[in-house]
């Protein structure tokens, strides 16, 4: 992995010296550029990684690159046809695992009645903030995790703490409209944490020997879906006028200390560049991402090596 961070390591930043953007976010310039160039070099050490889980991609998504060359080869009388087994084998395998709902089992201390109570009020506890999740998205959350386990070998999940995300939007600076501000309310009186399920082929875990250090995702997105999640930041970044179906990629990323969000260069037109649409210290024990890999091992220093998905 390289380790090029620019002017100097995030981490280690000291004389914070915050400036503020145009589009009204503050942030060190150090530590931003730091930060990017960083995000830069993993995405590089990954490439040959992530062209496999594209390939496994492709697989489940049945697009056969190649269609249209053999095709054209094979004439006009004959026709090329996708063989369906492996997206048949990974359904079959995610509508197997997924026959029963999860179930929440904390270990219980022997002859501890303490232990054994708040184990069983973590147990119920897990269980409604899953449930609530499922329904706040009209979707089970548990069906992409298995599908991202079967499909790539691994599983990606971003924490999202509801009262944290309530404070953003009714915050003065992120400009949200009532309507935005009231189903934040809504969400964080129902759960406290919601789960987002990352395509791990757009998200790039860093780890040492104590865990996960570093984590960085990629998603290509219109420019009105990262308006609706950053506000008036990046309304202000876009520039007045801006096109909301036009897309873009925004990169997001955490290291222990910093929680920094960008629209990658190169990839808006239209407002300022080079700035960012979040900076914070987050101040957290840990990033708030679950990262698991499923098939595969970190015994080898290649990433790319590290992955061994189910279709592999």
């Amino acid at each position: 992995m390289t380790d090029d961070f620019g002017v100097t390591e995030p981490l280690l930043v000291t004389d914070i010296n915050l400036v503020e953007a145009p589009n009204g976010v503050k942030y060190d310039q150090r530590v931003f550029d730091s930060a990017v160039t960083r995000a830069g070099n993993i995405a590089t050490d990954y490439t040959d990684k992530m062209n496999l889980l594209k390939e496994m991609e492709n697989i489940w998504l049945m697009k056969w690159l190649e269609e249209g060359a053999v095709g054209t080869k094979l004439g006009k009388h004959n026709k090329t046809t996708i063989h369906p087994g492996p997206r048949n084998e990974i359904s079959g395998y995610v509508r197997l695992l997924a026959t029963t709902k999860p179930e929440f089992s904390i270990p219980k201390g022997l002859l501890q009645p303490n232990a054994v109570k708040a184990s069983e009020m973590i147990e119920r506890a897990s269980k409604h903030i899953w449930q609530s999740a499922w329904n706040i998205r009209n979707d089970p959350v548990h069906l992409d995790l298995l599908r991202s386990a079967a499909i790539f070998g691994e599983v990606h999940i971003m924490l999202i703490d509801t009262k944290e995300y309530h404070r953003m939007m009714s915050s003065e600076a992120a400009a949200r409209s009532p309507a935005e501000i009231r189903r934040a309310e809504r969400v964080m009186n129902l759960v406290p944490y919601l789960y987002d399920v990352i395509n791990p082929r757009f998200g790039y875990p860093v780890w040492d020997q104590f865990g996960l250090r570093e984590y960085f995702s990629e998603r290509e997105m219109t420019k009105g879906e990262v308006v609706a999640r950053f506000g008036d930041a990046a309304r202000q970044y876009f520039g007045e006028g801006y096109n909301p179906t036009e897309p873009c990629v925004l990169r997001d990323w955490w290291d222990l200390r910093w929680h920094i969000v960008w629209v990658l260069e190169g990839k808006a037109t239209g407002g300022g560049s080079g700035m960012p649409l979040f900076f914070a210290e987050h101040k957290l024990p840990e990033i708030p991402i679950v990262c698991t890999m499923v098939e595969g091992s970190r015994l080898f220093p290649d990433p790319r090596d590290q992955s061994n998905p189910f279709l592999y």
